[in-house]
């Protein structure tokens, strides 16, 4: 089958990269760190940086907004120094949301925001995003919330192949019980599956890092909207997922932020100081309008 495929290229101070709007996967699908070389994405275009990915909602099972049952196409535009992918709610089924994304590159960073407008009532709900990270980025640590304080926690997901074990790491109680009320059909307890730890993340802070080099890609998710981060190994790449959250309302929009930064940080226990200036960077932005 040939088709045309509409891409959007960017280049920044440190990064180079491309931003497609349609399959097999949406959102940033080439990435390249300029001062290494280094490629995010492994084979592209057929992975993605901040790939809207699952509608979520109790009782039932994900659907997918650019996948299954949805396959949503968006209107496009390039806005100032963005892209914007709009989705119309007669796209998004029964879920009657309109949905507006923009992705817009920063010096070594990318922005993700997120506006929905539903139609209808949604207690609960989530919207899950990915990012597929190339798999030479071997190890993945979360801000994690212990007794002693918070803890950069190492997750062991790439410990069977092809497809190591998924990770739920839940921002409260609350969002823990998302796990179990039918939206992932896990099959039973997630905890008892070994797949969710006793704690909750601190921050939502998502690591990948190649630790031989001290290039990192850091996902960081505005707080007060997100209940979750995840990962899990799959052949070449991992991905490294997180959701904005919400009692949706007819009308009322929800907007989530999000931002992936790919720098060299070093390794631990120093690389934790170059984690806080970013999520102080991300959070000013936040507080100045300043993420996309």
């Amino acid at each position: 089958m040939i088709r045309p495929t509409i891409t959007y290229r960017f280049e920044t101070d440190y990064l180079i990269g491309e931003i497609r709007p349609d399959l097999p996967k949406a959102g940033v699908v080439l990435c390249r760190h300029k001062p290494s070389g280094f490629e995010l994405l492994p084979e592209p275009p057929l992975h993605a940086l901040l790939m809207p990915e699952w509608l979520m909602r109790p009782g039932q099972r994900r659907e997918g907004i650019f996948w299954n049952p949805c396959w949503a196409r968006p209107d496009v535009r390039v806005e100032g120094e963005g892209v914007v992918f709009h989705v119309p709610a007669t796209q998004t089924r029964e879920w009657n949301i309109d949905v507006t994304f923009r992705y817009a590159p920063g010096p070594d960073w990318i922005d993700l925001s997120c506006t929905l407008v539903p139609g209808s009532a949604i207690d609960d709900f989530e919207f899950f995003f990915a990012s597929y990270i190339n798999e030479a980025m071997e190890r993945t640590y979360v801000s994690a919330a212990l007794p002693d304080g918070e803890s950069w926690q190492w997750l062991d997901n790439r410990k069977t192949k092809p497809y190591g074990p998924p990770y739920f790491i839940v921002r409260d109680e609350r969002a823990r019980q998302y796990l179990e009320d039918g939206r992932w059909h896990l099959g039973g307890n997630a905890r008892e599956k070994g797949l969710e730890p006793d704690w909750y993340y601190a921050r939502p802070i998502l690591l990948a890092m190649q630790e031989s080099t001290g290039l990192a890609a850091v996902t960081l998710v505005e707080p007060q909207v997100c209940t979750l981060l995840g990962g899990q190994h799959h052949h070449v790449e991992t991905a490294h997922d997180f959701t904005f959250s919400g009692h949706l309302r007819p009308q009322e929009p929800l907007v989530g932020r999000a931002r992936v930064v790919i720098r060299k940080i070093g390794q631990f226990p120093q690389a934790s100081a170059q984690l806080d200036t970013m999520w102080t960077e991300f959070i000013d932005a936040l507080k100045e309008g300043g993420v996309v």
